[in-house]
């Protein structure tokens, strides 16, 4: 009874925690631009937050639905059958947010179930949106696993072509070895000089030498001849950018 006293001041609590919570998803929309973080992983990151947020949120709605579908004896005998005599408001939340963490999962312990049809219908609706979690989850993992390897596939690919090509030419071992090798280095070169002279075509002219003069530093910079080579009026920037659009590889 001294915990259903103590409802009113842990619910609003939660609503002040959740809107703090409201605000980190702001914080991360901050951050996305400066974070150097593929897309598709900065979406699993906002998921697993959204994840979290709802299973805080039914955990707390599960809380209240028994406080408003049971009778006082029968909430202090669930709390005295799920172990949760003296853990205060802590101990409630810590069991509703695994029993909602078993729903989403679609797991079901059945150590902590519905107790009523109310319950029941929270359950189904718990179950429905853990699955459209699941499936997000699951869609932006595998996304992120095609992303990060697309480059190597195609690498490869060519590769394998070429190794069809040796051994349908009876090409000895070790000289297949150093074929593959250099075969597998150029593609990767060629592949980075394209797509480098792709971004700088596509770019206006103020943005391709703010890039060129960062790629000149990393580049050309450590050429002791080219920085004997004036920049004055940005000559030796406009070079670079017009050297890096036409270079092939």
């Amino acid at each position: 009874s001294s915990l259903l006293a103590c409802w009113p001041v842990a619910a609003s609590h939660t609503i002040t925690r959740l809107g703090r919570l409201l605000k980190i998803f702001k914080l991360v929309n901050i951050l996305e631009d400066r974070l150097n973080v593929q897309p598709a992983v900065m979406t699993l990151i906002k998921i697993l937050m959204a994840l979290t947020l709802a299973l805080h949120c039914f955990a707390c709605f599960y809380w209240r639905l028994k406080l408003e579908t049971l009778t006082e004896e029968e909430i202090d005998a669930w709390i005295t059958r799920e172990n949760l005599d003296g853990k205060g408001v802590g101990g409630i939340y810590v069991a509703c947010l695994y029993f909602t963490i078993t729903v989403f999962s679609t797991i079901g312990m059945g150590d902590i179930h519905p107790e009523n049809m109310y319950e029941q219908i929270f359950c189904i609706g718990m179950i429905l949106v853990g699955c459209l979690f699941v499936g997000l989850l699951l869609g932006e993992v595998q996304e992120i696993y095609a992303t990060l390897n697309a480059k190597s596939r195609e690498v490869e690919t060519v590769v394998d072509s070429v190794a069809e090509f040796l051994e349908e030419q009876s090409v000895p071992r070790t000289l297949e070895l150093q074929i593959k090798r250099w075969i597998r280095l150029h593609t990767m070169q060629e592949r980075q000089a394209m797509q480098s002279q792709l971004v700088l075509e596509s770019l206006p002219e103020t943005l391709r030498l703010t890039l060129a003069r960062v790629m000149n530093q990393g580049l050309f910079g450590k050429m002791p001849f080219w920085n004997c080579i004036s920049n004055e009026d940005g000559l030796r920037d406009m070079f670079t950018a017009q050297l890096l659009t036409s270079m092939e590889s």
